[in-house]
């Protein structure tokens, strides 16, 4: 749902309906999700949606979704995909949204993704933003 969702939308609950089960059938399941965890989704994704993450993403300039990023540490090629890459008060962020029930990323995550940055983009970790939902 993230990889498409317009951020500027003023209500998301109103959109969220028809956008999880847009996302859904574009994955080749079974066209409708259970009741149950249909509501679950869209609840998350409205929690986050209007809490502060998504008060950030609808400030922000969307620059690039699911953007690859690939860096040469140590002699190692490490890879990832981040969610979002965006401006937001002058600075280029990159962002990747985790469901945890930590409100923070663990030692281990946040180094990887600090390591893939700084090499791939030439960022210091100050640039990178694990978009977290301790609800999730």
């Amino acid at each position: 749902v993230l990889a498409t969702w317009d951020f500027k939308v003023e209500d998301p609950a109103a959109h969220l309906p028809t956008a999880v089960d847009l996302a859904q059938s574009r994955l080749g399941g079974p066209r409708a999700l259970p009741d149950g965890l249909r509501q679950q989704a869209i609840d998350l994704l409205t929690g986050f949606l209007t809490g502060e993450h998504g008060q950030m993403l609808r400030s922000a300039t969307i620059l690039g979704r699911e953007v690859p990023l690939v860096a040469v540490v140590a002699n190692r090629a490490l890879a990832a995909r981040a969610d979002v890459v965006m401006r937001s008060g002058g600075e280029l962020i990159v962002g990747d949204y985790k469901l945890s029930r930590q409100s923070t990323a663990t030692p281990i995550a946040e180094y990887g993704y600090e390591t893939i940055v700084s090499n791939a983009l030439g960022l210091g970790s100050n640039h990178l933003n694990l978009i977290l939902d301790p609800k999730g």
